[in-house]
């Protein structure tokens, strides 16, 4: 529950950073959420992964036309929502299969900024991706 609501504090933060276009807050904030989930996996961290991350959230927020939405920055917020909730759901792999979708940018990615831009773009996350 403590780790759920360290993610929820984060997701907030990266909501507030996207919805105002500030991109440096927002790789921070994506940083901070991938960084919970390698603390997590292996208390001693894994480099190696954090690095390819913080690679793929580089490339997104530099170029706009790889982002399914081009519209509206806070996609990265939904698909990080939708991470979240994938977690939630307590389905290992499941989850372990979204984060490899979300980092490949595969199917997963559209298919969460779709989910959320369909139930408006919302902040909180209650039955958005149930």
């Amino acid at each position: 529950d403590e780790d759920f609501a360290d993610w929820r504090e984060i997701l907030a933060a990266m909501y507030a950073c996207c919805d105002r276009e500030d991109h440096a807050g927002a790789f921070h904030q994506d940083a901070l959420f991938h960084q919970l989930i390698i603390d997590k996996a292996s208390p001693a961290g894994s480099l190696g992964v954090y690095s390819a991350i913080a690679g793929a959230t580089s490339d997104y927020l530099r170029v706009d036309k790889n982002r399914p939405y081009h519209a509206d920055f806070r996609e990265l917020y939904g698909m990080h929502a939708a991470l979240y909730a994938m977690y939630r759901l307590g389905d290992v792999e499941v989850a372990c299969e979204a984060l490899s979708q979300h980092i490949l940018k595969q199917e997963f990615v559209a298919a969460a900024c779709r989910c959320w831009t369909e139930a408006g773009k919302p902040l909180e996350l209650e039955g958005v991706y149930d």
